[in-house]
């Protein structure tokens, strides 16, 4: 992992003047990549966290009526 982090950093780091042309439409498109990552990631934090918690709950509640 370590070794593949570096090698990132390298290609970036090393790269020339590429000349390259990007559309009007790229950053919208990038844009909705990370709008979409973003709320993914938040809804599946958001329900792991909730399952996490009634899971413990319940086991609590479990464990005081005895």
């Amino acid at each position: 992992m370590k070794y593949l982090a570096l090698l990132l950093v390298y290609l970036f780091v090393a790269v020339k003047n590429s000349h390259a042309y990007l559309d009007p439409g790229t950053g919208s498109y990038i844009l909705q990549v990370v709008v979409g990552s973003l709320l993914a990631g938040g809804y599946f934090f958001k329900d792991a966290l909730g399952r996490f918690f009634k899971k413990t709950t319940g086991f609590f509640k479990k464990v005081s009526k005895k």
